[in-house]
C-alpha cells in the first residue's frame, strides 16, 4: 500500500461499468469514462471471453493467490517487462498533467489507478498492487453484486409499478429511465405533457443550486413528481400513488434511491 501512497495521484472506481467515485475534474471523468466503457473495458472482457480465463479460481500471475483480478493496462505477469512499456499515457488539466493509466478489474468492478509520468514503472508496483487489490476487489465485487441482486428482487412488480424515473449523469454522461420504455412498441412516450413541462421547470429551477437540492409537487391527477439534484446527477420521478403523502413519497424515493443508485440521492 506505501506504493499507492507514494505514486498514485488520482483514483477512479466503478461497477457494472458505472461511475461510483472519481478523483478527476467533472471534464476528466467524462473523457476517461468514454475510454473505459466504450473501448478498454469491452475489449478486455472480449479477450477474457475468447480467452476461457472465467472460471470459481484463478491464480495470479503475479503470484498473489487466487482471485479474479487482472490489470487491464499494464504487465500481464510477473516477468512481463515489455508490458510496462505499453501502459497508456493520459494528459489531464487541458494538458497540464500527464499520468500513466494502470487499470485493474475483478469481476465487475474496475479500478483506475493515475500515476504521474514522472514516476518510474516496475515490475515490483505491480506485484504489490496485485496482491493489494486482487482479494479485497474480488470479495467487494461479489458482496456488491449479491447485495444488489436481494435488493432488486424485493421490490416486486407492484412497488415498481408505483413510479417512474429519469436519471442523468453529468460527469460520465450515463442515463437510465423508465420513461419512455414503450415508445417503440406504441409510439407514445408513457409521460403526459403537462408533467414533462413540470420537469422541464424543474430543472430550471435546479440548475440554480449549486450542489444539491430537491423539488417535490403533486399534480391534480394525484401524482407526486420529484426533482432531484446531487452533484452533477439529476434525477426525476413520477410516483402514481393514490393518497400518498409527503412521508410516503420520502419512503418511496429512499427504496428507489436505495435499489437504484448507491443511496446518492438520499438526503437527510
Amino acid at each position: 500500500m506505501s506504493f499507492m501512497k507514494m505514486c498514485v495521484k488520482y483514483s477512479v472506481f466503478l461497477y457494472n461499468d458505472q461511475l461510483v467515485w472519481s478523483g478527476l475534474e467533472p471534464e476528466d471523468t467524462q473523457i476517461l469514462y468514454q475510454h473505459l466503457s466504450l473501448e478498454l473495458i469491452p475489449s478486455f472482457i472480449d479477450s477474457e471471453v475468447k480467452g476461457g480465463v472465467f472460471s470459481p479460481s484463478r491464480t495470479s500471475p503475479f503470484g498473489s493467490g487466487s482471485h479474479f483480478g487482472r490489470f487491464m493496462t499494464g504487465p500481464k505477469s510477473v516477468d512481463d517487462q515489455s508490458g510496462l512499456e505499453k501502459i497508456p499515457k493520459i494528459f489531464l488539466s487541458n494538458g497540464k498533467i500527464c499520468c500513466y493509466l494502470i487499470t485493474y478489474r475483478a469481476l465487475n468492478a474496475t479500478v483506475c489507478l493515475l500515476v504521474e509520468d514522472s514516476f518510474e514503472l516496475k515490475l515490483e508496483l505491480f506485484r504489490s498492487l496485485d496482491a493489494e487489490l486482487g482479494n479485497q476487489l474480488s470479495t467487494l465485487a461479489s458482496e456488491v453484486g449479491e447485495q444488489y441482486s436481494k435488493t432488486v428482487s424485493m421490490l416486486n412488480a407492484e412497488q415498481q409499478s408505483k413510479f417512474m424515473y429519469m436519471y442523468f449523469n453529468h460527469m460520465n454522461l450515463a442515463e437510465k429511465t423508465t420513461m419512455h420504455a414503450d415508445m417503440k412498441s406504441t409510439g407514445h412516450a408513457l409521460i403526459p405533457n403537462d408533467i414533462m413541462k413540470l420537469f422541464g421547470d424543474f430543472y430550471t429551477d435546479l440548475s440554480k443550486m449549486k450542489d444539491i437540492g430537491e423539488i417535490i409537487g403533486k399534480t391534480v391527477s394525484d401524482c407526486w413528481v420529484v426533482g432531484k439534484l446531487s452533484d452533477e446527477r439529476e434525477l426525476y420521478v413520477i410516483l402514481q400513488q393514490k393518497n400518498a403523502n409527503i412521508v410516503d413519497v420520502n419512503d418511496e424515493l429512499k427504496k428507489l434511491s436505495t435499489t437504484y443508485f448507491q443511496s446518492i440521492f438520499i438526503m437527510d
